[in-house]
């Protein structure tokens, strides 16, 4: 075999690879893109979520500095619930907290996030829950408009 004839494979080998190489470079930046835009849009949804004059979600009464009065200021909405039992409530303040409780069907709450202990209140009907120094009053109602 001649020496020039080993080198055409070569060169339509390497003209394939450069074809292929764009190609992934453009499928790369069209998933970059599409990444891009999705975590633009969580962005969007949780500033929406954080800003809570957007949403119809029940105020609920709280407080979370000590000495602080209880005031209707916090947001709270069910996540999901387990096994037709439990609900999963988060609880949203103006300043971004955010707690998670779990709620069962007979009244029982746990705090479903953080290692602080959680106390529960009876209230006549409402419900007291106090975290280290944040309070949550659930009304009734207010709990039934979640569910």
């Amino acid at each position: 075999m001649r020496p020039g004839l080993c080198v055409l494979p070569a060169l339509l080998l390497l003209g394939g690879c450069e074809g292929a190489a764009e190609q992934i470079k453009s499928e790369g930046k069209a998933q970059a893109k599409r990444a891009i835009a999705t975590a633009q849009d969580i962005a969007a949804h949780i500033a929406a979520w954080v800003d809570m004059s957007r949403d119809d979600r029940p105020l609920i009464d709280c407080a979370w500095q000590a000495g602080a009065e209880l005031a209707p200021v916090c947001k709270a909405e069910r996540l999901e619930e387990r096994d037709g039992r439990d609900m999963l409530l988060m609880v949203s303040r103006p300043d971004g907290g955010l707690r998670r409780l779990r709620v069962s069907t007979d009244g029982r709450v746990a705090a479903a996030d953080g290692a602080d202990p959680l106390e529960v209140t009876h209230l006549g009907g409402d419900l007291l829950i106090v975290i280290g120094e944040e309070r949550y009053r659930f009304l009734p109602a207010r709990l039934e408009a979640i569910r």
